[in-house]
C-alpha cells in the first residue's frame, strides 16, 4: 500500500475539516479504495503523545517507509527561526524541524491548503510569526524547505491551494500519486446515473445514496478502451499565468 501521513501546522484545520465532508465515497473508503495507509493525522488517529511521537521517529529513521507527507498550515519560523511558536505537542520540538526531517524522508510532499503553499492568511500583514509556506514564501520561492528542494520521487513539493481546499482535489492529488506507485485509479461520477443498478451489485444499504465511486487496480493495456485518448489543446492556447515570474 501507498502509506501517508498528515502533519497540521499553523492555520485552523480547515482543510481537514473539508476534507470530511467529503461524500460517496468519503474521506476513508476512498484512501482505502486507492490503496493509501494513513499512518497518522493529529485529528484523526487514536495514537497520541508518545506512540504518535514513535510514529514520526520511525519515519525519520527511515525504519517506517512513507510515501506521502501532507502539511495542513504555514510553517512558523518565528521566533528568530527558532519555530518555537508552534511546538510539537509532547515533543518539545519545534513543528519546522519535524517537517523537514518527514520532507527528507518522504517519496511526495503535499502542501494541503494555501497556508501549506504560500504562507497564506497566516503569513499575511505584519507577519510577526515569520509564517511561510513549504516551497513558496508568499509569490516568492523558497518558503521553509527552499528553491531546490525535491522529494525522494524526484518532484517539489505538491501544492493544492484552497481556503479551503475542496476535498477533490486533495483526493484527486493522492490518487495520482497512487499511480506513480504503479496503481490505477479512474474515478466514477457517471454510476450516479444508475443509481439501483450499481446500488444493487454493491450491496448498497436502501438508506444510502451512490454519488460517485472510484475504481483501482490495474488497466489492462490490450483492451481496446484503453487505447482511446482524446486531444488536448497545449495550456498556452487557453490559459495564460501571471504573476510567478
Amino acid at each position: 500500500m501507498t502509506s501517508m501521513l498528515w502533519i497540521q501546522s499553523g492555520g485552523c484545520g480547515g482543510c481537514t475539516m473539508s476534507l470530511l465532508n467529503a461524500e460517496s465515497p468519503g474521506l476513508l473508503p476512498t484512501l482505502e479504495e486507492a490503496g493509501i495507509e494513513l499512518l497518522w493525522h493529529p485529528s484523526l488517529s487514536e495514537e497520541t503523545g508518545a506512540e504518535a511521537t514513535a510514529i514520526l521517529e520511525a519515519v525519520c529513521a527511515g525504519t517506517r517507509p512513507l510515501d506521502i507527507l501532507c502539511v495542513e498550515g504555514s510553517l512558523l519560523r518565528g521566533p528568530g527561526g527558532s519555530g518555537r511558536f508552534h511546538v510539537l505537542a509532547g515533543t518539545g520540538r519545534a513543528t519546522i524541524h519535524w517537517v523537514r526531517d518527514l520532507a527528507a524522508a518522504a517519496r511526495h510532499v503535499v502542501a494541503v491548503g494555501t497556508c501549506a503553499a504560500y504562507g497564506g492568511i497566516t503569513a499575511a500583514g505584519p507577519n510577526v510569526t515569520d509564517a511561510c509556506g513549504l516551497q513558496y514564501d508568499g509569490r516568492r520561492r523558497g518558503g521553509l524547505l527552499g528553491e531546490g528542494f525535491a522529494a525522494r520521487g524526484g518532484l517539489p513539493v505538491v501544492n493544492v491551494a484552497g481556503c479551503p481546499t475542496h476535498p477533490n482535489w486533495v483526493t484527486e492529488t493522492l490518487m495520482l500519486l497512487a499511480v506513480e506507485q504503479g496503481l490505477d485509479t479512474c474515478a466514477q461520477e457517471y454510476w450516479a446515473r444508475y443509481p439501483q443498478t450499481v446500488a444493487k451489485a454493491v450491496g448498497l444499504p436502501d438508506d444510502h445514496m451512490l454519488f460517485s465511486g472510484m475504481a483501482l487496480g490495474y488497466r489492462d493495456d490490450a483492451a481496446p478502451i484503453n487505447t482511446l485518448r482524446a486531444s488536448r489543446d497545449p495550456v498556452d492556447v487557453w490559459c495564460e499565468l501571471k504573476g510567478f515570474e
